[in-house]
């Protein structure tokens, strides 16, 4: 139950290690989401490309 485990937690995070869960549903039960493999909005890095960055 999300609502009761928000409750419980001074800082709501939940880190997604299999993808299970949809980022909506967590972000609708005031926790930030993070997955693993599948890039995210709070993940700006998974999207940068470190040779383009270094030819500027």
């Amino acid at each position: 139950d999300f609502a009761r485990l928000r409750r419980l937690m001074t800082t709501p995070v939940l880190i997604d290690l299999r993808n299970v869960y949809r980022r909506e549903e967590i972000a609708r039960h005031g926790f930030r989401y993070a997955s693993v493999g599948r890039p995210g909005e709070d993940m700006p890095h998974a999207e940068r490309d470190p040779a383009s960055e270094a030819a500027q």
